[in-house]
């Protein structure tokens, strides 16, 4: 897993200063996100840097969990319901 966090100066942008690094490796398609974050001040990205890296190293997860609304967690679940055999195919 590569835990590097780079930090580099673009500047055609309008915050030049960005800190890249990568995410929790996935074995389905067997690559690892690339994330990154753009600052104004070098000051500023490497202040960022540096809270990436402590919190890497204190065993943090790198990608954030997805988010699941209310509505998306109900209609998986009547999917699973629906699935499920009947009480009738179960007594045999």
């Amino acid at each position: 897993m590569i835990t590097k966090i780079g930090l580099y100066k673009d500047p055609r942008k309008q915050r030049p200063w960005v800190v890249g690094w990568f995410g929790e490796y996935d074995p389905n398609t067997g690559k690892q996100r690339r994330y990154s974050k753009s600052f104004a001040v070098r000051r500023d990205a490497e202040a960022f840097q540096a809270q990436q890296l402590t919190e890497f190293k204190q065993g943090l997860r790198r990608d954030k969990p997805e988010e699941v609304t209310v509505r998306e967690f109900c209609k998986s679940w009547i999917e699973c319901l629906r699935a499920r055999p009947g009480p009738a195919t179960l007594i045999s």
